[in-house]
């Protein structure tokens, strides 16, 4: 029963997600068609754009703590060689950032 429940919320926030995702994407797009295209913008459509991404965030967030996963980025150690030990993965990356 509980499995039902969980399994629908998730659901409704991944559709939730993805609405909040189209409507980021149309807006960004409709506003540089408009700034280039005819000179104009739509007023408070950043600060729109800004809350939507809070709240994708969040929501993203939500999923993945229901998922019993965490938020990473592993790009950059994926595009290290295999059976670095991860301390100089790490002083490799920073150096690189500086």
């Amino acid at each position: 029963m509980i499995k039902t429940i969980e399994s629908i919320l998730t659901k409704m926030l991944e559709g939730l997600l993805a609405i909040c995702f189209l409507a980021i994407v149309t807006i960004v797009i409709t506003l540089v068609v408009l700034r280039y295209a005819f000179n104009s913008s739509i007023t408070g459509a950043n600060e729109v754009i800004t809350i939507l991404f809070v709240y994708t965030t969040s929501l993203g967030a939500a999923v993945a703590v229901g998922r019993r996963e965490h938020i990473s980025i592993t790009f950059a150690v994926e595009c290290l060689p295999l059976g670095l030990p991860p301390v100089p993965a790490l002083a490799m990356i920073w150096k690189s950032m500086n």
